[in-house]
């Protein structure tokens, strides 16, 4: 029976432990949820400087992966050669040197470098965010180095805590485009992060203090004389943990690189393969795991064959289209980062591994957001991630032996399929028939694909053969008529292709960009000059042109946000002044190639095309110059937040002659972007008149022109007059779920709800 002394010691033991605990559980809760909250909100802050580009998260995202590798570093160096007090001493200096950097937030004078937009942005984030990031970066492994140093029962293997840490990190994530974004606008969120960095480096001296007085001195002398403490590491093994770090780390860029560039470029897209990522560390990482890995090795290969049949589908519907591309992506990101937990080494290596593993994340994230885009003329890095993930802790790969086997499986990936594409289109059963059928094929190679599952390297060429396959074949049934890709080019800003289609109603250039086809031009030469698509005559825009010319006792002057394929240019008159506003120079280079499209050159070769972010450009034009600004500017199908705002509105405002108006074009498969243009018109007091136009001519343009939405913003009686007599335009009733949105405040979540709930009414008078 214990003593009464045993018994307080007992106690006063329970009651230490729970103080190590609660210190250090909440230093690294706030540290994580201070690391990942300013992500999406210092990149929102930095997208209106490249004009709203999805590739801006991404390039983000290698920054703050490179600062999380400085600071595993600078944890495993403090570590390894300075004593406990010495190390919170200097850890306490680093915090406090942040300091002067705060609040975060971006000089209005910053001048985006077109010629290198990554490493501008690169720089940009280095310059205002980098040193608190660096010293928040280091937390997570030098924290629980500290802890293992104390008496704790839990102290030799403190890794328990990187997934109460990531789970931390997956808490605010969801937060943020949920909670924090819609409430609160980008200037009070940077105030409330300044005081949580303060509040932080309070529990960072309080945790290093319990941990000095409660060390347990014969530490470092464990880890020399226990054989475990003391593990050698190899470097096969240290160089397994950087490659099973590379695949979902380039992997997770890939997945948020393609639904941003089809939704919008906005945090709640990107913090959910972010999230997920997180998630799979919380769940590899834990004591016990939330989903049996043995169930994820089962599943894993089922995974990776329905992702490369899913990219090459391109579905359009978007619940299905993010729910998919998900899933799949945790599945695999689950796999490798069980992986990577088997092969932790003791805490002696703690910092090491994590260094190692930041490491691979460093060089996914750089592969994905800087090499691919220079390397490939799409984004081919994504499906070579899903098969590079069936190699991950694959051990020796011995491919002379298996070069037969190997051989084998890629004919099979994809000679049958080619086969039956080529048939199929052959005999000309049409789509409707033949497209089942070749559905029929795929999943049968599929399955005979997942037999090989166990044989790593003889199942990756088989998927490879087999990914080859299903871009081949269902291009030709996605393009039917299909006789040449004129043009494919991968810049900052995304992937653009033109592609030659000849059809009874005669050979025409099409646009597209991602995955969304943004404008047509016929090619014989008497009909070349006819806007085609969203710019038909009859629809909005060239309603628009017409109502300003009839209106108008002087030439137009007219400023264009977007250029595209250069329809709009074929509205010029004689005598009229029209700008261009374009960032992506690709674009540019296409408009302008006469190969491809010869709307520029026909008929305005001498317009004035403008290269960089549209609003930067537009803040330089003089006050009260044009008699409109239409806003046009997509990549992809997505939103460019920053060009519809109450700021924007104000600066378009400015740049407007008396009576002048701002066209909006609203087209989007996901978001309501007419509310949104429609709720800032109301907010500075204007009116906004919309229409939902599906075209009903019927000449030899008909199966050219594309239903369009458009809002068109200025005062109540210039719109009246401009729009009196013509059919389909209408007063704007925003959704309910819109308000105004402003540089400080935007909610794509709410737009896109809105979307789905019907979206705006027309009010016809």
């Amino acid at each position: 029976m214990a003593t009464q002394s045993e018994q307080m010691a007992q106690a006063t033991g329970g009651n230490l432990n729970f103080v190590l605990m609660a210190a250090f559980t909440a230093s690294i809760f706030i540290s994580a949820s201070l690391l990942f909250a300013v992500q999406p909100m210092f990149t929102k802050m930095a997208l209106p400087f490249l004009g709203g580009a999805p590739n801006v998260w991404n390039t983000a995202m290698v920054f703050f992966q490179a600062m999380l590798l400085g600071g595993y570093i600078y944890a495993h160096i403090l570590s390894k050669y300075l004593s406990l007090p010495l190390q919170l001493a200097v850890h306490i200096g680093v915090l406090a040197f942040g300091l002067i950097f705060l609040p975060i937030a971006i000089s209005p004078d910053a001048t985006p470098a077109m010629e290198s937009p990554a490493l501008w942005l690169i720089g940009l984030f280095a310059a205002s965010l980098g040193a608190p990031f660096f010293a928040l970066s280091a937390q997570a492994p030098l924290l629980q180095r500290w802890f293992s140093y104390t008496s704790h029962p839990h102290a030799h293997d403190p890794y328990f805590m990187y997934a109460a840490s990531n789970l931390g990190s997956l808490l605010v994530l969801c937060a943020y485009p949920l909670v924090i974004e819609p409430s609160i606008g980008l200037t009070a969120q940077s105030a409330s992060w300044m005081y949580g960095y303060i509040i932080l480096i309070a529990f960072i001296a309080g945790a290093g203090l319990v941990a000095i007085f409660n060390s347990d001195g014969q530490a470092k002398a464990k880890e020399i004389e226990d054989p475990e403490q003391a593990e050698e590491i190899s470097w096969k093994r240290r160089l397994q943990w950087v490659s099973i770090a590379f695949v979902p780390s380039s992997l997770m860029l890939g997945v948020t690189s393609h639904l941003s560039a089809n939704v919008a470029a906005a945090p709640f897209i990107w913090v959910g393969p972010l999230a997920l990522y997180l998630l799979t560390f919380v769940f590899a990482f834990a004591k016990k795991p939330a989903i049996r890995p043995q169930f994820i090795e089962w599943i894993f290969p089922i995974a990776v064959i329905l992702g490369l049949i899913y990219i090459s589908l391109h579905v359009k519907q978007f619940a299905l289209a993010v729910g998919a591309t998900l899933l799949i992506f945790f599945v695999i990101t689950q796999h490798c980062h069980n992986k990577l937990a088997a092969l932790r080494p003791s805490v002696s290596r703690l910092t090491e591994f994590y260094l190692a593993m930041s490491l691979g994340g460093v060089l996914g994230g750089a592969f994905t957001a800087l090499a691919a885009p220079v390397l490939f003329n799409d984004v081919y890095e994504y499906p070579m991630m899903i098969i590079a993930s069936v190699l991950t802790g694959a051990g020796a790969l011995t491919f002379r032996s298996q070069l037969p086997r190997i051989a084998i499986a890629v004919f099979i990936g994809i000679g049958p399929i080619l086969l039956a594409a080529w048939i199929f289109n052959l005999i000309d059963l049409g789509d409707k028939i033949a497209l089942p059928m070749l559905n029929v094929v795929i999943l049968g190679i599929g399955f005979l694909l997942y037999r090989m599952r166990n044989e790593k390297l003889v199942f990756a060429s088989g998927l490879s053969g087999f990914a080859v396959a299903l871009s081949l074949a269902f291009a030709v049934f996605n393009a039917s008529g299909t006789k040449e890709v004129l043009f494919k080019e991968r810049s900052f800003f995304g992937v653009i292709r033109v592609v030659e289609l000849t059809k009874d109603y005669g050979t025409f250039n099409t646009f597209i960009h991602g995955d969304t086809t943004h404008n047509m031009q016929l090619r014989e030469e008497d009909v070349r000059r006819e806007p085609l698509a969203y710019y038909s005559r009859g629809g909005p825009f060239g309603q628009t042109i017409d109502a300003l010319r009839e209106n108008r006792e002087r030439k137009l002057n007219v400023a264009l946000i977007g250029l595209g394929a250069g329809a709009m240019a074929c509205y010029a008159e004689d005598g009229e002044e029209w700008t261009f506003y374009e960032i992506d120079p690709t674009v540019v280079d296409m408009a302008r190639n006469d190969r491809l499209f010869r709307y520029v050159n026909d008929c305005q070769p001498n317009s004035p095309i403008k290269i960089g972010d549209a609003r930067l450009q537009i803040a330089t034009e003089k006050d009260a110059s044009f008699d409109a600004i239409f806003v046009d500017a997509f990549s992809s199908d997505s939103i460019p937040a920053h060009l519809i705002t109450r700021e924007a509105l104000a600066l378009y405002r400015q740049k407007l002659i008396s009576g002048g108006v701002i066209f909006f074009h609203t087209s989007n498969r996901v978001v309501d972007v007419t509310s949104v243009a429609a709720a800032i018109a109301h907010d500075a007091g204007l009116s906004a008149r919309g229409i939902f136009y599906s075209p009903t001519e019927d000449d030899e343009f008909s199966p050219l022109r594309s239903p369009t939405n458009a809002v068109l913003v200025g005062e109540e009686t210039v719109l009246a007059a401009l729009l009196e007599g013509r059919e389909g335009w209408g007063r704007v009733e925003p959704h309910r779920y819109i308000d105004a949105w402003t540089d400080d405040y935007s909610h794509i979540i709410g737009a896109i709800a809105a979307e789905s709930d019907g979206g705006p009414k027309i009010l016809n008078d």
